[in-house]
């Protein structure tokens, strides 16, 4: 008997689930459909819309991208006031979405999130040394090199780059010390201050 009261309890968590995530497209959509329209009457459905969105608890990646898109550009092309403020408010706060989504999704690292430019969330890319300063500059705890991809076997790689940039004796070590690879080089070369081996690259 527990076991099937069990089961029944987990089936109608996954039909209440069903049914939050079919409210939220709903809302997703007619929101959607009234982001170009700027009379008067399309301001105040929009409004209610991002009102009912406010609260509700997002866990399909689908419907957070969606979502995150109709905010930005909602906040690049406000009605009034109160949409700019409401939009605002959302994408400030819009990291604990995603967390939120990570805890309660199985998508945990937030994979189908990249690239997506959202708060909390992964952006890779190769980029340039002076966009590099710059991303150190404003989110110094935040930027690393992606050492995961990096190819020391590559023709031209990071650690050929390194080269050009130290000491003859540091260049002497880097290479014939074989037991000491080009990760563990920049842990020993940031110290205690500096945050990151991308920010020991950029000095």
């Amino acid at each position: 008997m527990a076991g099937v009261v069990a089961i029944m309890t987990h089936k109608n968590k996954q039909q209440s689930r069903k049914a939050r995530a079919d409210g939220i497209g709903n809302l997703l959509r007619r929101l959607q459909e009234l982001r170009r329209r700027f009379d008067r009457s399309s301001a105040e459905r929009k409004l209610a819309l991002l009102q009912k969105l406010g609260i509700a608890k997002i866990i399909k990646s689908d419907q957070l991208l969606a979502y995150h898109d109709i905010l930005s550009f909602m906040r690049a092309y406000p009605d009034n006031a109160g949409i700019l403020a409401t939009a605002e408010r959302e994408l400030q706060d819009f990291g604990k979405r995603v967390e939120y989504y990570r805890q309660h999704s199985r998508d945990h690292e937030g994979q189908k999130l990249l690239n997506s430019g959202m708060a909390n969330t992964l952006v890779w890319y190769a980029f340039g040394y002076e966009t590099c300063r710059h991303l150190l500059k404003w989110y110094p705890k935040d930027v690393e090199i992606d050492w995961d991809n990096v190819d020391e076997d590559a023709d031209y790689n990071i650690t050929d780059l390194l080269q050009l940039l130290v000491a003859w004796q540091e260049n002497d070590a880097i290479d014939n010390d074989w037991t000491l690879d080009t990760r563990e080089w920049f842990g020993i070369a940031r110290g205690r201050k500096t945050r990151s081996s991308l920010e020991t690259l950029c000095k």
